[in-house]
């Protein structure tokens, strides 16, 4: 099983040393992790610096890209994703697909046929997705808009949430349909839950209230992908607990 979590929470903590951050993962058993980005310049360029010289010797590493900014230039945004697309310790680039103009789509979608003209597949190289998206947001929600991405860049993947995808219809049915809809193009699956009380956006999901719904949903899919957790962590040991409970449940 490919699982390993977001180490998100490790910035939030200032822990920026690839050591530290090898042990940790050691400790935790993993085999795949994912970079989040961060839309403050400086924290990013903290988070970029403490890459270097990091093998990230794993399965399967994600970049999951900052939100788009309109108030900064489109090019900066593209070029920066054609670098992460570009590093080969990433098996997966990911971003909301919230504000995105179709020029940014252009601008990446360049790149990647240019990639694939030149002889690279798409299955040796880092490829690009996106994520859909939670209860609260006005985009990246409904199926058929995703489908019209992915539909209009054949290299696009997707990236699926299951707790975001849970918020927009608890009984799963939902779930089901834009698995069936993308389940070719997916990457990899985001696994959190929504806390003890139902409400927490990303939770500890051996905690959570959905956790069954989660669980039975990923193990009637009849296929496997990489697992990144995405949920809440006081400590490296809460962190342990979920990733032994996903292995121990998830067939």
């Amino acid at each position: 099983m490919i699982i390993g979590p977001s180490i998100g929470w490790m910035f939030a903590r200032g822990v920026y040393s690839p050591s530290e951050r090898k042990r940790v993962l050691k400790f935790l058993g993993s085999n795949a992790l994912e970079v989040p980005a961060n839309s403050d310049l400086a924290e990013n360029t903290r988070r970029m610096d403490s890459l270097d010289g990091d093998d990230l010797l794993s399965s399967h590493n994600s970049f999951h890209l900052a939100n788009y900014d309109p108030s900064r230039s489109l090019e900066e945004q593209v070029v920066f994703a054609r670098k992460m697309l570009s590093d080969s310790r990433f098996s997966t680039v990911l971003i909301h697909p919230i504000g995105l103009p179709e020029k940014y789509f252009e601008g990446i979608g360049d790149f990647l046929e240019r990639r694939i003209y030149s002889g690279m597949s798409s299955y040796n190289s880092t490829s690009f997705a996106i994520e859909n998206m939670d209860g609260t947001s006005s985009e990246g929600t409904k199926i058929e808009e995703l489908e019209r991405l992915l539909k209009g860049y054949p290299e696009l993947g997707l990236v699926f949430d299951v707790q975001h995808a849970y918020e927009q219809d608890e009984t799963m049915g939902y779930a089901e349909e834009l698995f069936l809809m993308g389940e070719d193009r997916i990457r990899h699956f985001h696994v959190s839950g929504n806390g003890k009380d139902g409400k927490e956006k990303h939770g500890l999901l051996y905690k959570s209230q959905n956790r069954d719904a989660i669980l039975n949903f990923l193990n009637n899919l009849g296929r496997t992908a990489p697992v990144i957790v995405e949920g809440q962590y006081a400590n490296e040991y809460e962190l342990s607990g979920e990733i032994d409970f996903l292995k121990r449940e998830l067939v």
